[in-house]
Order: C-alpha cells, then structure tokens, then sequence
C-alpha cells in the first residue's frame, strides 16, 4: 500500500494524464486515461495478492491508528487504547496484555469486507460493543447474524470498576470475540 502514497504512483499518474490530453489535441487520439489507469492499479493489486507479497501478517504494537488493506495483522494496544482498522483482510486485537487497566481503556476496531477478532483472557474486565451491517458477530454468550448490535461483557468486568472497553464494528464482515483461559 505504500506505492499508492508514493510520488512514483502520483507522478506517474499526472503524466499519463497530460500525454492524454496532449495525444488528444494534436492527433486526436482518445485515451481512456482513467480506465486504463485503474485497471493498471488492479492488475498490480491482484499480482501483490497471488506472490503474497502484501500478505504476510504484521504486529503492531502500542496505540497508533494503524489500517490494515489486503493483509492479516494482530495489534496489542497499550495503556492509551487505539483505533485499528481492517479492510479486506483479517485483524486480531489482543487486550491481554492490559491486565487489569487503572482506568478506562478505549479501543476501537472497524472492520470492512473482512474478520476482526478480539482476543481477552478469563477474569479480565472487558466490554466490548459490537455492531454489524451485513455481517455478524460471535461471542462467548451467543451469536448475532445479519444486523444489530451486541454487547459482551466479560464475567470480571463490574460496573464502576476500569475496564478495557473494545467498540468494534463490522460491515460486509464478522466480529469474533475470543476469552483465552
């Protein structure tokens, strides 16, 4: 994915854009520029895809807003929470490692056309708020197809009491939610 940010892609773009239009004015020439564009795009995403070159899972540590686009990641956020994003692929948050948080801990997960997996460990406070749109959500009390929203708490977690607080949503995808022993 950091080809499409890159000045290579951009550049690229921007001339065969004005050799459209100079094509055009002086031999009158249509190019479709922009078809031809984006199939180049597809092209190079489906050959990344088939090497498995944008395939191989990550770690992402700490609370950043990392996004994951065609790939597997697990992500361990830290005492500050985090926003995590996936699309088209598979992503795992991990709140083990926050044990048992001082205070309120907000970790967001938003998953797009793919698998989002939450991953807790037995006698640790966690709520986590799931919604879906055209998907579905499994926890350790039940499962929702479809539409709706579900709320999961752990056993350990009390209200008054910090707790880690994952609010996830899927659209086009599915949530599950894992409590390790």
């Amino acid at each position: 994915m950091n080809f499409l940010c890159s000045g290579v892609f951009w550049g690229s773009f921007v001339v065969l854009l004005g050799l459209s239009i100079i094509l055009k004015e002086l031999f009158h020439w249509d190019i479709p520029v922009f078809r031809l564009f984006f199939g180049v795009v597809l092209v190079g995403f489906g050959v990344r895809m088939i090497l498995g070159t944008s395939c191989r899972p990550q770690r992402c540590e700490g609370g950043s807003h990392p996004s994951v686009l065609f790939n597997n990641a697990s992500f361990s956020p830290g005492p500050e929470g985090g926003k995590y994003d996936v699309v088209f692929g598979q992503g795992q948050v991990d709140v083990t490692g926050l044990g048992r948080p001082e205070k309120d801990v907000a970790v967001r997960l938003d998953v797009v056309f793919g698998e989002g997996r939450v991953v807790l460990k037995a006698g640790q406070p966690v709520e986590v708020r799931g919604s879906a749109a055209f998907g579905g959500i499994q926890t350790p009390s039940g499962n929702l197809p479809g539409f709706g929203d579900h709320l999961y708490r752990s056993a350990a977690c009390q209200d008054g009491k910090p707790r880690v607080i994952v609010e996830a949503h899927a659209v086009f995808g599915g949530l599950v939610v894992e409590e390790l022993p």
